[in-house]
């Protein structure tokens, strides 16, 4: 198998990272608001950068075809699956960003993977984290 272009993967990756965070959700106490832009620590910038090359690089690798309108969602056959970040506001106090991974089918959507943007543990696991919810992903497909 021919590897991907890095160009192409990077330009895919960029425009996922910005649907992602233009589109993140925040679960308050009173319940979800929808398109509440995202920001990121550091941390949490680089492991949502390192999550979109996954995600892009397994959809090219793969074959799956994507759009980011208005959220990153893959689509293989009837299968959807749609990524949103999600940040929890506590008693007003910001906590954790996850990604989460959601199928949506007849019943609608519903969560089957999530990763911790936050505390993501020691640099081995992050890169296995995000390579993990890419390949959950392919795995529903």
């Amino acid at each position: 198998m021919a590897e991907p272009n890095t160009t192409t993967g990077y330009l895919d990756a960029t425009l996922l990272e910005r649907s992602l965070l233009r589109n993140a959700r925040l679960r308050t106490p009173y319940g979800m608001q929808e398109g509440v832009p995202a920001y990121t620590t550091e941390t949490e910038g680089m492991m949502l950068h390192d999550l979109t090359l996954a995600l892009a690089d397994m959809a090219c690798r793969i074959g799956i075809s994507w759009n980011t309108d208005p959220t990153p969602t893959f689509r293989d056959g009837d299968t959807e699956i749609g990524v949103v970040l999600e940040r929890d506001r506590p008693d007003d106090h910001y906590s954790h960003l996850d990604a989460q991974a959601y199928l949506h089918d007849a019943d609608g959507p519903w969560c089957f993977a999530r990763f911790n943007l936050t505390e993501p543990g020691d640099i081995p696991s992050n890169v296995t984290g995000t390579d993990d919810l890419a390949s959950r992903i392919v795995s529903v497909q």
